[in-house]
C-alpha cells in the first residue's frame, strides 16, 4: 500500500508541474467565457455557451448550480486530468459566479 501510494504520488506531483492540455482548455474556456458571457447573464447563455463547446453539464436545483465537465483531457501514468466547471445562480437565475479550472484525478 505504501507502494501504491509513494507511485501515486509521484503521478500526482508530475501532472502539477506538467502544463498539459487540461490546464490549456481550463484557460482558454474560461478566457472564451468572459469574453462571451456578461457578469449577472442568464442562465440560457450560459448553456448556450456550453451547449456550442459541446460541453456535457447537470443542473442540480437545490443549489441552483449548473457543472459541467470535459474529462478525460489528459491521461499520464496513473493520473487523469479534466476540465471542470461550475456555475452559481442566483433566485432570478443570472449568473452569480463561476469556477472553471483542470482537476487531476488518481485512476
Amino acid at each position: 500500500m505504501k507502494n501504491m501510494t509513494l507511485v501515486l504520488t509521484c503521478a500526482l506531483i508530475v501532472f502539477a508541474c506538467h502544463k498539459g492540455d487540461a490546464q490549456a482548455l481550463a484557460r482558454q474556456l474560461d478566457s472564451e467565457f468572459r469574453a462571451g458571457v456578461p457578469p449577472s447573464a442568464p442562465k440560457q447563455m450560459v448553456v448556450a455557451f456550453l451547449t456550442a463547446h459541446g460541453i456535457r453539464m447537470y443542473e442540480d436545483t437545490a443549489t441552483r448550480t449548473l457543472r459541467a465537465s470535459v474529462p478525460d483531457v489528459e491521461r499520464h501514468f496513473l493520473v487523469r486530468a479534466g476540465v471542470y466547471m461550475s456555475f452559481r445562480f442566483d433566485q432570478q437565475n443570472r449568473l452569480k459566479d463561476y469556477e472553471i479550472k483542470a482537476v487531476a484525478t488518481g485512476l
